[in-house]
């Protein structure tokens, strides 16, 4: 699990991202980057490089990645904000209508085996829909998720510390400075 070092080089890592063009530094074509898909894509940067060493080693690499409509997240925090119970009834009823449209799509060993030597690295931020397992007719068949098990959990695990690392970079000029100075001190934190 990251410590305060990796949290501290994700937050600083975070300002360099964000004074540059996140989205065409982790290849995005989303509608819009919110602050929970910079810190997705920040989890799924750290598992990667966890997994193959560094983030140069993927160049040559190809990438595929599906994710949920950014948009309709953003559509449902203006419905929300404005206490419109029938527009959220009705996104709902939107989303589980294109959501029905893709239900034979599932990631499987025909579809990993048409990757290099069937070796794709499967990724997931947690919670998936598992066919056989958590469901009847998921996102993933069990026996791929069961192979990337691990390292999924691992990708998840980075989550809470990528959150943390954006919400004080959001919130603080300059969070490095003051993740140390919070190292150095010798009174006892609260509840340690």
């Amino acid at each position: 699990m990251p410590n305060s070092q990796h949290i501290l080089e994700l937050s600083q890592k975070y300002r360099d991202y964000t004074a540059s063009n996140l989205s065409e530094l982790v290849r995005i074509n989303s509608p819009s980057l919110g602050e929970k898909a910079v810190a997705a894509k920040l989890a799924d940067l750290m598992q990667l490089k966890n997994h193959f060493g560094s983030l140069d080693n993927l160049r040559g690499k190809k990438t595929a990645m599906t994710w949920a409509p950014y948009h309709v997240m953003e559509k449902r925090t203006e419905l929300l904000r404005s206490k419109d119970t029938a527009g959220l009834k009705e996104l709902e009823k939107d989303c589980l209508a294109n959501n029905a449209r893709f239900k034979d799509w599932e990631c499987n060993e025909v579809k990993m085996k048409l990757t290099r030597r069937g070796q794709a690295l499967y990724m997931h931020c947690l919670p998936a829909d598992i066919s056989g397992a958590s469901c009847a007719a998921g996102e993933v068949a069990a026996a791929v998720f069961e192979r990337y098990r691990i390292p999924t959990y691992i990708q998840a695990g980075f989550k809470p510390y990528v959150i943390a690392a954006v919400m004080l970079a959001a919130r603080f000029a300059d969070p490095v400075k003051l993740l140390r100075a919070m190292k150095r001190r010798t009174s006892r934190r609260i509840g340690l």
